[in-house]
């Protein structure tokens, strides 16, 4: 039986939120204070043909990350890091290129760097944990993207994520030079949009809320194969070409930043990456999508892979969360 005091308590939180919903400008209003700094576009749908001709002269890489962990508390961690890469082009032989690690803070090298940053940051044990992970896991995205550089010679690669989770490594200088000398198209396509730039250019406010989303003002802002591309000038994130869009029937806006030197290839790319996209889903282009699918850990797998590799009593030892014991 539901606690009536918890069917209550999420009514009034709909009740908020649908408060500031309504405080927001409607989406006619909106879309005028964004022609003030951008041009909205309307995608075009290619034929196979023409993306075939488009494959053909280039190869499409996209890369993604996946990460898995299981334990107790901490440092009482395994952690899984998996990056995988498919290049299109290719109907037989290697056509992928991907990494595997497993770390644990066990291991006194692992500790040290997350003790060090937790000092020198001033933030818990476990948000540096958090946050090594994360390095982690995307320095080994930007490896497997070069390294599809040497194996494929691309013409387009597609990061899952934007260019902010990545511009902080040193591999980045090195793929971004990489692609600006070969002149290779670098996209980062984010499927949830976290900044919260669009309120301050457009001097919206709602009580109560000190920082308002850009995923609030763009959901619903745009029609079904459309983007806005912002004036010269009008940067979201440091210099990055950043446009957002709807690539599918879905609602919610998705994003994809291209490096300020490649700002020309925008509209071609935005095109490819519609054509690319199924229109019923959540605005993804297919490519990215399977990639993403296959580089996942999922638990049966992850399953299979500890008891295999760690013994019972290790796994006991360490690993084991003693709330697994619990009889109810």
């Amino acid at each position: 039986m539901v606690n009536e005091n918890i069917v209550s308590s999420l009514y009034n939180l709909n009740t908020l939120i649908n408060s500031w919903k309504e405080n927001l400008p409607e989406i006619n209003i909106l879309r005028e204070r964004f022609l003030e700094k951008g041009q909205f576009i309307n995608l075009i749908n290619l034929s196979k043909k023409e993306i075939n001709t488009i494959v053909e002269a280039g190869k499409i890489v996209a890369v993604d990350g996946s990460r898995v962990e299981f334990g107790s508390f901490f440092p009482y961690y395994i952690c899984l890091l998996k990056t995988l890469a498919k290049s299109t082009g290719y109907f037989d032989g290697e056509k992928h290129v991907d990494d595997f690690l497993a770390l644990t803070p066990l291991d006194h090298k692992v500790f040290k760097e997350i003790e060090k940053s937790s000092i020198d940051n001033k933030i818990s044990i476990d948000e540096s944990y958090r946050n090594y992970l994360k390095e982690n896991l995307a320095r080994m995205e930007l490896k497997t993207a070069l390294t599809t550089i040497k194996k494929f010679n691309p013409s387009l690669i597609i990061l899952d994520g934007g260019f902010l989770l990545f511009d902080k490594y040193p591999e980045w200088e090195e793929l971004y030079q990489e692609c600006i000398d070969k002149d290779i198209i670098l996209v980062g396509l984010i499927e949830e949009i976290a900044t919260s730039e669009l309120a301050k250019w457009f001097n919206i406010t709602v009580a109560n809320r000190p920082r308002i989303y850009d995923r609030e003002l763009l959901f619903g802002l745009f029609n079904q194969g459309e983007y806005i591309n912002f004036h010269t000038g009008n940067r979201i994130k440091k210099d990055y070409c950043t446009v957002f869009g709807r690539l599918s029937s879905s609602p919610q806006a998705i994003a994809c930043d291209f490096l300020p030197e490649q700002e020309h290839y925008v509209s071609n790319t935005m095109h490819l990456l519609y054509s690319l996209t199924p229109k019923q889903g959540q605005g993804i282009p297919i490519w990215l999508q399977i990639v993403d699918a296959e580089v996942r850990l999922r638990k049966k797998e992850v399953d299979k892979l500890i008891s295999t590799c760690i013994d019972s009593d290790t796994y006991q030892r360490y690993f084991k969360p003693n709330r697994e014991n619990r009889i109810y």
